[in-house]
């Protein structure tokens, strides 16, 4: 009820709770109703697929646990174990076209495009780093997760666009493992190796991301940099290290932009979180390339 008078009264607070517009989220709806919906029974009545949606992505952007979710919607966390993860993979099944490597040097050519008027840094075609994502370690694990900041995580890996958009994501690796080390396992680093990138391009990293002969990656900016200091972007999901160059003079993006927000799923009942991870990346970009 809270939601349906806010999506009429004060959109920018329904795009606080869900993280899209209300007429996103009934694109979005449309797109996976069909998958989500169940049939009546002479038992009980069928959930509606707008309040699993609403559910799933509350859950996805706030951080919020199983029991808040029950108390807010009225809707018991046994369901709400049960549909989280099929709507997440309704979500993933209906908009995985929308996180795509370009598979042309046209489309490479337009994210080099960007790069250079919007941020003056010709030659580019993607900015990459890792984000630790923190978990709640499994049972028997040792230290497998255990990351150099003394917290369990896996770690999604992502390469974006001069807009912020995803165009390459890969989320699972045990937190222990270096940004380096998780970029060598990734399927892109293989396609870099085959030279992927048109005109001699490259990707900007930050220092996690050595110079390896065959894989265009920038990973030493400070030496860009009159100042020696890489400055902080905040992207869509994860912070991408680039020289003041690229921000121009005002400063950097707000987190404002993003659709989705990294939560902690260490206090989470969720059995995959890189799953979740995974499927939250896939409408926040359906959102930023149907609302540009």
């Amino acid at each position: 009820m809270l939601l349906k008078e806010l999506a009429i009264e004060d959109v920018q607070e329904y795009r606080n709770c869900m993280r899209m517009s209300p007429a996103s989220f009934d694109v979005l709806l449309k797109k996976i109703s069909p998958a989500i919906q169940r049939s009546d029974t002479t038992m009980r009545m069928a959930l509606p697929a707008r309040t699993k949606l609403e559910i799933t992505l509350s859950y996805l952007a706030t951080g919020n646990s199983y029991r808040n979710l029950q108390q807010q919607f009225r809707v018991s966390r046994p369901a709400i174990s049960k549909f989280i993860p099929e709507v997440c993979d309704a979500i993933y099944d209906a908009l995985e076209d929308f996180i795509q490597v370009p598979k042309s040097n046209k489309e490479w050519k337009a994210i080099e495009s960007d790069f250079n008027h919007r941020w003056n840094f010709p030659g580019c075609y993607g900015a990459i780093d890792g984000k630790h994502i923190l978990i709640r370690a499994p049972e028997n694990c040792g230290s497998n997760f255990f990351n150099y900041k003394g917290q369990n995580s896996i770690i999604l890996m992502a390469i974006v666009d001069g807009n912020y958009n995803f165009i390459y994501i890969d989320v699972g690796y045990n937190g222990r493992a270096s940004d380096g080390g998780v970029f060598a396992q990734c399927s892109i680093f293989a396609a870099l190796e085959n030279n992927i990138l048109p005109d001699g391009g490259f990707l900007i990293g930050d220092d996690a991301f050595p110079c390896v002969e065959r894989i265009p990656v920038i990973g030493k900016l400070s030496a860009l940099s009159p100042a020696k200091e890489p400055t902080r972007i905040v992207t869509v999901l994860f912070r991408v290290l680039v020289p003041p160059g690229i921000l121009g003079i005002g400063g950097s993006p707000s987190e404002g932009t993003a659709a989705l927000d990294c939560r902690d799923y260490r206090t989470s009942q969720v059995d995959s979180p890189d799953l979740c991870v995974g499927r939250k990346c896939v409408p926040c970009r359906h959102v930023r390339k149907t609302t540009d």
